[in-house]
């Protein structure tokens, strides 16, 4: 027969968790840890759409910009690379005055080579297009050469 001593003794061994409970714990920091990694790649999708955004219209503020500050006309092309080049007017040419590198991972499309004239106005109307995954984003710009950004869905 057991005594009150022995059944304390026994209870004072089993103070420690079980390979169950452990088990449990484990699985649970599991599911906790993979719903945040989820997030936050969506996180960053959603930052490289927005770093996309940013590089395309602070090319065409500079660009409108230059034709304001030097009186001539300033051309923004996309080159074979996919990266945005400023060119000014010269003597009948259009020469290069920077190249602006647009993030590996954005797909950019611009459907028209927009011309900036130191009136401050632009042509033609043109848009950009911006994605990077399921993240996509329309970049306008008026005749004024004001520029609005449109999520796309």
């Amino acid at each position: 027969m057991t005594s009150i001593e022995d059944f304390q003794d026994y209870s004072r061994l089993r103070s420690g968790i079980t390979v169950v409970e452990l088990l449990v714990t484990v699985i649970v920091l599991g599911i906790i840890l993979c719903s945040g990694v989820l997030g936050m790649r969506a996180y960053h999708r959603r930052a490289d759409a927005a770093n996309g955004v940013r590089c395309v219209t602070a090319a065409m503020q500079a660009a409108r910009y230059r034709a304001i500050k030097h009186n001539r006309r300033v051309r923004l092309s996309q080159n074979k690379a996919g990266n945005l080049e400023l060119e000014v007017r010269k003597n009948g040419n259009w020469h290069l005055l920077e190249q602006i590198t647009i993030p590996a991972v954005v797909e950019f499309r611009l459907n028209a080579d927009p011309v900036f004239y130191p009136e401050g106005h632009v042509v033609p109307l043109c848009s950009a297009f911006v994605s990077v995954g399921p993240y996509q984003r329309k970049i306008s710009i008026s005749l004024a050469g004001r520029i609005k950004v449109t999520p796309l869905p």
